[in-house]
């Protein structure tokens, strides 16, 4: 049975890229060295999927690193120490529907990192994919990037939410652009304060957040929970309108305090009933009167009371309990004593 033909992108050279092309000639299969990455702390690839092209007959035997790469799968890649930025772009008008897959197929785990580096600890601090469909990946797997990463851009990658593992040891994110996608909602920060301290969640060291020219209806207020946000992005025109810019006023204070914020001004119809329009970094926001309507961006939160109104509930029917029992126990000696003379009067009338 003729073995199927596969093409592999790798990075070596010398006698190591000798050796893997026999390896590779052995199992019938295409290999081809990816040359100008030596010594490079910053990598970036071009990627078109096979058939959009369709499928060439034949591979060369070296490349050009900065020159289109035609794949369909993306798997793990082992990268130097050296490595500080891993760039991936996707050619074409729309989200190239590329796999990613680990290294090791059958690993039970839902792990699947983009990039790792052998024996070391990595330096990997910057990650860009752009037009890459990353639906399905950022739903399913855990710990894509390492928890080096400090700044991560998923531009145009048609991406509606998020898998709580995906951003896995991601504590120290200073950086996230997501423009362009189609979000509904912020993603960055909390208004539940029992996930505040759990960074890979809520990115709690974010300083700057592009969620522009997604699909947001309300004006976004948990990103303004990030006591670290710096910069903010909010620019929408893609056909949606942000039907309410409703802030509270501590809010108000927090967008005027950063040191960039973008925001389409809101239409003729966007709601600010009993409230007053102002205006910050070239932007109108409606600011409510009562802080009450608003989240509030810091202080106790409403699941707070709950949990400390459930707690006083147990605290309370553990007393009656207690009381109960206490009463019992005091009712039982008086019980027992006029049993027990209740049968002695019984067995003198006999």
């Amino acid at each position: 049975m003729q073995r199927p033909t596969v093409t592999n992108y790798t990075i070596i050279n010398g006698e190591a890229q000798r050796r893997m092309f026999r390896v590779f000639t052995d199992l019938n299969a295409s290999c081809t060295c990816l040359s100008g990455l030596d010594g490079s702390d910053s990598w970036e690839f071009r990627i078109q999927t096979k058939s959009s092209n369709g499928n060439p007959t034949s591979f060369p035997a070296t490349q050009a690193s900065m020159d289109t790469l035609r794949i369909d799968v993306i798997q793990t890649l082992d990268v130097p120490d050296t490595l500080q930025k891993l760039i991936i772009l996707g050619m074409g008008d729309s989200p190239l529907p590329l796999t990613f897959v680990p290294e090791y197929r059958n690993q039970p785990d839902h792990d699947l990192p983009i990039a790792r580096t052998l024996d070391s600890t990595s330096n990997l601090s910057i990650i860009e994919l752009v037009n890459i469909d990353m639906f399905t990946t950022v739903t399913s797997v855990s710990s894509f990037m390492p928890s080096s990463t400090t700044s991560v851009t998923l531009r145009n990658c048609n991406i509606t939410s998020f898998g709580f593992e995906f951003t896995a040891g991601l504590n120290n994110l200073t950086q996230l652009d997501l423009s362009l996608n189609n979000l509904v909602s912020a993603y960055a920060g909390t208004g539940n304060q029992l996930f505040a301290d759990r960074c890979s969640l809520t990115f709690c060291e974010l300083e700057a957040y592009n969620l522009s020219y997604n699909k947001l209806s309300v004006f976004p207020i948990t990103p303004l929970n990030v006591k670290t946000l710096r910069k903010l992005s909010l620019v929408i025109s893609r056909g949606i309108i942000i039907t309410s810019f409703t802030v509270n006023a501590s809010m108000f204070e927090q967008i005027d305090d950063l040191e960039d914020f973008k925001a389409d001004l809101p239409s003729g119809s966007a709601e600010c009933n009993s409230e007053q329009w102002q205006t910050t970094h070239g932007a109108r926001v409606c600011v409510a009167n009562d802080t009450s309507s608003g989240q509030p961006s810091s202080g106790a939160n409403p699941l707070t009371f709950v949990l400390l109104a459930g707690v006083l509930v147990v605290i309370l029917l553990l007393c009656v309990l207690a009381w109960q029992w206490m009463v019992y126990r005091k009712d039982r000696p008086s019980e027992t004593h006029s049993l027990a003379s209740s049968q002695e009067s019984a067995l003198f009338d006999v």
